[in-house]
């Protein structure tokens, strides 16, 4: 009994013991699993330190980032501002070419549209100095810059780039006590090598001058000088045209005036050649007459002497009716008073017809006429086209030698008729030819002098083609012949 209470007693002792033993052991394992966890979560506090770490300095790059971006974002929207408003200025001083005009475009709301409060404009003046420009400058300041003060720093300016507030000579300090911003820029207004005067651009709310400012200046003093150089090159050539057209309407009542006298004159002439032609033509048909009778003896017989005086009287008669006639056609024609008759005209037919006419002259001198004829029409007055072929082809056979050739083309050119008579004489010096068709001229050469003419012949003759609507020239070289061209416009079925 005692054994099994033994044996019991032990029994439960053992019981408990394996129980404390199996509660020791859970409990180490339990302790040992709880420090594996409390060290894994150690070093996971450790990582996530490391990573809220990691994240607050990316946090405070960012927001450093932002700062940044924000800053240079708000320069750039200054920049862009500026040269928006630049460019809107830029724009109003180009589209004016009056100084007035030019500096009311220079508002306010454009000098702070650039980044300024404040704008001063000096120029030159003649002797002194004038301040077109000032917004936000006050009065003392302003009258400073338009003294002697102002001329000094008009000589320090000149040859520099923009400078700030902080670039400033000694010798200048005292303008910064003087002006009511805190920062500003300078720079000369300047055309080529000419100072037109200078820029000052201030700012009343902040120190720093950026470079985009520094940019923003230099372009505004570069297009207000521009504009005043082409204000100054408009108001030059614009007084030049005025002085110009003063002188052409000096000149052109002067001229009037002349034409006018020249007008009377030769109407004056035109009546008196007139009147003087037919007061001669009356005791020149008589002087004819007589000789004409006395040398058909119809007054008894006359020696042969005195047949030969006769007869020269006679030719000479003859000469002087044909300078007569002339005389009267060309006033006539002249004045207006020469009554055209229309027809329409073959010329070939015309230019034949007195060719033949000219027959025995150019058989007597041994010349060869060639002809180039198309049939071509005109509309003209018959015996006045007759007259120019006939001083022309006369003109022709007396300069030019023996056994040479004249030569008359006609030929068609667009809307007109071409004609030209070409010889191969004596020619015409260069000198002489501006003058060959007026009236009276005769060219001062021996071999011209031998030939008897009034100088009255080429001067009908331009102005019958001149009556004409057409146009008359000569081409011509001393020793090497002439060839006179004239214009007609064709007939109306010609042109077709």
């Amino acid at each position: 009994m005692e054994n099994l209470e033994f044996l019991s007693s032990t029994g439960v002792s053992l019981f408990f013991f394996l129980i404390s033993l199996a509660v020791i052991i859970l409990l180490a394992i339990f302790s040992l699993k709880k420090m594996d966890r409390i060290r894994i979560l150690e070093k996971e506090v450790r990582r996530l330190e490391n990573n809220l770490r990691e994240m607050d300095e990316q946090a405070k790059l960012i927001v450093k980032t932002d700062l940044e971006l924000s800053r240079v974002q708000e320069e750039l929207d200054k920049r862009v501002s500026g040269l928006l408003a630049l460019q809107r200025l830029s724009q109003s001083l180009s589209s004016t070419l009056e100084e007035e005009n030019l500096f009311l475009a220079i508002r306010e709301d454009l000098i702070s549209g650039l980044g300024f409060s404040s704008c001063l404009i000096v120029l030159k003046k003649e002797d002194s100095l004038v301040a077109p420009v000032s917004i936000g400058v006050n009065d003392e300041f302003k009258k400073m810059m338009v003294s002697q003060e102002g001329v000094d720093f008009l000589r320090f300016l000149v040859g520099k780039k923009v400078i700030s507030h902080k670039d400033i000579s000694p010798e200048f300090e005292y303008l910064s006590q003087k002006i009511s911003f805190k920062s500003f820029l300078a720079s000369s207004i300047q055309s080529k090598d000419n100072p037109l005067g200078f820029l000052i651009l201030g700012n009343t709310f902040q120190e720093e001058i950026s470079g985009g400012a520094l940019e923003i200046a230099e372009i505004f003093s570069s297009q207000l000088a521009q504009s005043l150089e082409n204000i100054r090159l408009f108001e030059e050539v614009f007084r030049s045209r005025q002085e110009l057209e003063e002188r052409v309407k000096e000149r052109t009542n002067s001229l009037q005036e002349a034409l006018e006298k020249i007008k009377k004159i030769s109407r004056l002439k035109s009546e008196f050649v007139s009147a003087v032609s037919h007061e001669f033509r009356t005791p020149l048909t008589s002087i004819k007459g007589y000789a004409s009778l006395l040398v058909q003896e119809k007054f008894g017989k006359i020696p042969a002497e005195v047949r030969l005086r006769l007869e020269r009287i006679n030719q000479q008669a003859d000469t002087l009716v044909n300078m007569i006639n002339e005389l009267l056609d060309i006033a006539r024609i002249e004045s207006g008073r020469s009554k055209i008759e229309i027809q329409k005209i073959e010329l070939s037919e015309m230019i034949k017809r007195i060719a033949d006419y000219f027959y025995p002259q150019l058989k007597g001198k041994n010349l060869q006429l060639i002809l180039t004829l198309s049939s071509l029409f005109v509309e003209a007055d018959k015996s006045l086209l007759e007259r120019v072929f006939i001083n022309l082809l006369s003109n022709a056979i007396k300069f030019t030698p023996q056994g040479k050739k004249i030569e008359i083309k006609c030929e068609k050119k667009d809307n007109y008729v071409e004609v030209s008579v070409r010889d191969e004489g004596i020619g015409i010096p260069q000198e002489d030819l501006e003058n060959i068709f007026k009236e009276f001229y005769k060219i001062d050469n021996p071999l011209q002098k031998e030939v008897k003419g009034t100088g009255l012949g080429l001067s009908l003759v331009r102005n019958i083609i001149k009556a004409h609507r057409g146009e008359i020239w000569v081409e011509s070289k001393a020793g090497e012949g002439s060839k006179f061209i004239f214009t007609l416009p064709l007939a109306q079925e010609s042109k077709i």
